[in-house]
């Protein structure tokens, strides 16, 4: 039997997502344990919320860096409209502060949602 087929996927409730990742960070960019903890588990929750919520076909996951900052940026093409933060959004919000970052979840009915993550980063960061 071939548990991988199409057909037992979509019985189990399977969905296939298109994910695209882009990254353009400082080569000799480093981050103690704490703060990329706090940047994985972040981006973790958000591509669970995008495949458990967001009846989504495509997901960008973009990482970059720019003056004085590091940017994590996961943007989705689903159902969008967002109205109850449960506790995996309150989570990534209370991750954000540990790092003294910024973060935004913006969302429309139909329109997607986009969860952003700010991290200012110092010139230890960049050795």
């Amino acid at each position: 039997m071939n548990n991988s087929s199409p057909t037992n996927n979509a019985a189990c409730g399977a969905t296939m997502l298109n994910v695209r990742f882009r990254s353009k960070i400082w080569p000799q960019l480093t981050l103690d344990e704490t703060r990329s903890s706090h940047l994985f588990r972040i981006a973790q929750e958000a591509l669970t919320n995008v495949a458990r919520h967001a009846r989504a076909n495509r997901v960008t996951l973009d990482l970059h860096t720019d003056v004085g900052q590091l940017t994590l940026r996961i943007v989705d093409d689903g159902v969008g409209g967002i109205s109850d933060y449960g506790g995996g959004i309150t989570g990534m919000r209370e991750r954000a502060l540990l790092v003294n970052g910024r973060f935004t979840v913006c969302t429309s009915p139909g329109g997607g949602t986009e969860v952003r993550l700010t991290v200012p980063l110092t010139p230890e960061h960049q050795r």
